[in-house]
């Protein structure tokens, strides 16, 4: 099988592509999928690009801004910095 070839981190990044392709409900399917590490490793967040600045520099910020802020909205007795 193709996954079996992957490291964990690729193989998370392939668990968010097929996640993403299956739309609603993607995400939970594919985390239920997953075994319980893979599945305790990985923060699944929801970014609206279609808000994101077209310029790149300022893309870059947004991103890294909307990233600290979901996760914080994710995960809240996380303490996260940034």
């Amino acid at each position: 099988m193709f996954t079996t070839t992957l490291n964990e981190r690729d193989f998370r990044r392939y668990a968010a592509v097929e996640a993403l392709k299956l739309e609603h409900g993607g995400i939970e399917y594919i985390s239920r999928l997953l075994n319980d590490e893979v599945r305790s490793k990985t923060a699944w967040l929801r970014l609206n690009l279609n808000e994101a600045p077209l310029k790149l520099d300022l893309a870059y910020e947004w991103t890294a801004k909307a990233i600290v802020q979901e996760l914080k909205n994710s995960y809240p007795k996380t303490v996260i910095s940034g």
